[in-house]
Formats: structure tokens, sequence, C-alpha cells
């Protein structure tokens, strides 16, 4: 297969050069002044980009362990005193969580809806109102396997109105859509180093609210987990340290993205990622294609493939002849959609690039369209 020049993917994004070389320096022991100074740094610049007073916690691994530590440190004293979560379940990793709480004991109640449909606020108050066990809420912002986003800022002040926590997977949405932890109150937000923060896998990154760590000193001396039991790290974070060992080169390269970020500002970002997903959504339209969310995110897009069109062969063959990587659908949507990127160091290149692949592919496939109209299309909306 040949080398990939345009990743469309929802993770893991493109990696910009600044980066790129940031990750490739020499290795710094992570106990040094050298690296707290780095950690320092991006530590700062994190606050800026969740919309936190104080900076998220950082652990080495994927975004999924960044949000199970949330759970699990924030909910775990749940099990003792029969609180539950309502977690919302309209996507493959909105189940993920219903899974975690499961898994360590925190009684969890699913709040379902059809894939592509978001969970509102009225409907969350009603659950609340009904079941005063209820005392938290666990959703994702933007649905990755979906491309559907919720009202978080809503259902915030839901939360806070019931005097219930709030436990956020920001993953497709921290440093991509408008998102503020603190101003919005939000308990935890979550998010991974390979989506808006245009670095490759490896780190998870959890922003704790002052009520999100009462309720985590709540857990006790016996705790669900040790490493990833989140009150281990907020001391050494205010030190830019960390309790075990850093990934060193992976928060070198988050410290450029995340400086990166700052210095264009969350709001030029969060605009460029809604003019190339307005644009992504024209063009579609031209193609004959379906929008598949009823509330679409901007970080991603998700489309139908018409009758007759097999996903793997069109994936393929946008790869081979146009050098350009897509995203299948997930769950109960495997082999019916496909999903394009718009985060990160995703340009509207690479969006043009990407239109005439999949216009390309769907004209061998038998579906007559023009990459010229979808071309214009995005042109016109981009606007």
């Amino acid at each position: 297969m040949p080398a990939v020049k345009h990743l469309m993917t929802p993770g893991p994004t493109p990696v910009p050069p600044q980066v790129l070389e940031a990750l490739s320096l020499p290795i710094l022991h992570h106990r040094t002044s050298e690296f707290r100074n780095i950690a320092k740094g991006m530590n700062a610049d994190l606050a800026y980009v969740f919309g936190a007073i104080e900076p998220p916690q950082t652990i080495v691994g994927s975004g999924t362990a960044a949000m199970e530590a949330a759970i699990v440190t924030l909910l775990g004293h749940f099990r003792d005193i029969g609180h539950k979560a309502l977690v919302f379940s309209n996507g493959k990793f909105a189940e993920r969580w219903v899974k975690v709480c499961s898994a360590f004991g925190i009684g969890a109640e699913p709040l379902k809806v059809d894939y592509g449909q978001p969970i509102s606020p009225e409907q969350v108050e009603a659950k609340l109102k009904t079941d005063p066990k209820l005392r938290a809420i666990v959703m994702v912002h933007s649905e990755t396997s979906t491309a559907t986003v919720c009202d978080l800022q809503g259902i915030a002040a839901i939360c806070r109105k019931h005097d219930a926590l709030l436990l956020v997977d920001g993953i497709t949405s921290v440093g991509a859509l408008p998102v503020d932890a603190d101003a919005w109150g939000i308990d935890a937000l979550v998010t991974g180093s390979q989506k808006a923060l245009m670095n490759p896998p490896g780190l998870g990154f959890a922003a704790i609210s002052a009520r999100g760590w009462d309720a985590a000193n709540k857990l006790g001396k016996t705790p669900c987990c040790l490493y990833l039991d989140l009150r281990a790290y907020r001391d050494k974070t205010k030190d830019n340290d960390s309790p075990y060992t850093a990934a060193v080169n992976l928060v070198q390269g988050v410290a450029v993205a995340a400086k990166m970020i700052r210095q264009k500002g969350r709001e030029n970002v969060w605009a460029d990622v809604r003019k190339q997903a307005v644009a992504c959504r024209a063009a579609a339209g031209a193609l004959g294609l379906k929008v598949f969310s009823s509330r679409p995110a901007d970080s991603v897009t998700a489309l139908v493939y018409p009758p007759g069109v097999d996903d793997k062969k069109f994936r393929k063959e946008t790869v081979e002849k146009h050098s350009v990587q897509l995203a299948g659908g997930q769950g109960s949507m495997e082999g019916a959609m496909f999903r394009v990127s718009h985060m990160g160091a995703v340009t509207m290149d690479d969006l043009n690039a990407s239109l005439v692949a999949i216009a390309d592919a769907l004209n061998s496939q038998g579906h007559k369209c023009s990459a010229d109209e979808a071309l214009k299309a995005a042109e016109s909306a981009a606007k």
C-alpha cells in the first residue's frame, strides 16, 4: 500500500512538522528540571485549550485510559453509597463507558438513543428528576463513531441545577469544537493526544473541576485501581511532574502543539474546523451523499454510502489511487458509511483532495457524480 499523503481519519490525525521535530529531540530524564520546564509550558497551554483553571492530568495511555481514570476516581465511591451514573449510549464510544462503570462496580443506567441522534438536556433533566440515585452524567460530547455532537453546555447547566457530576469524553471535541470546562461546569473533561492535539497516540488528558476533586476525595484509601487513580497525579502535576514514568517525547510534542493552538487562538481553531465541516457537508450534497447525523459534529463528518457501494473497495481505492485515507463506520454502522476528519493539521487542500478521491471511487462503483460540482459546492460553503 502506498504512503498516505492525506490522512483524513478522526484519529490518529496528521502530525505537523513542528511537532515531528519536537518528537525527534533527544530523550530527557523525566525527573529533571529541564523536562519539568517543558511540562510546565504544556500544562499551562493545555489548561487554555480545555478552558480549565487547573492543568489537566497527563496519563501515559489513550483517551480511553483517561476517561476510565475519571470515571473510577470521581465515581468509585458510588459503589458504597448506592448512587448511580446516567450514561449516554448513542454510539460505540458511549457504549464503552457503560462497560467501564460495570467493570468497577459502579451502577450505570444507560440512556439509549439511535446512532446519529443526540441526547438532549430535556431528556437528562427528566431522568434526574425521577431517580434520586442518579448523581452523575457520563457522556460523549462528540461521538466519533457517528459524528454526532450533543448540547454539552445545556446539559452542563442541567447537571449543576440538580447537583449531579458531569464527566465528558471530549476526545474529538477538545481543541476542535467550542468547549469551556470551568465556565460550563464540567467536572471531568477528557481527550487524547492523537486527535485535535496533532500528536501520535499515547497520552490521555483529564481536566478535573474543584467539585470533581471533592468527589474523588470521597473514594477513601482503597481506590478502585492504582495507576488510574487521578489523586496520585494532582500534586505531581502542580509541580509539573508525574507520579509514574512520563512519555517524555510525547510530552515534548504535545507542548509544541498546545502552544500552536494557543498562539492561533481557540476561537480561530474552532472556526477553521467549522469551515471545513460546512464545506464537506455541502460537497456531500453535490455528490448525492447523505450526512448520517441529525446533529453533525464539526470535528468529523459521517457520510452514508449510496446503495451498491462496497466500503472496503471504496476506501481501498481512495488510498491506492489518491493517497487519501478515510475511516469506515463503527459499531452497527460498519460498512454502511465512511467518515472524514476535520481536526488538527488537516487543511482545505486535504479536504479538496479527499473530495476528488471520493467522487472517483463512487463513480468506479456505479454512483455517478461530479468532483467539479463537489469542489464548487465546498468552495461556496466555505466563503
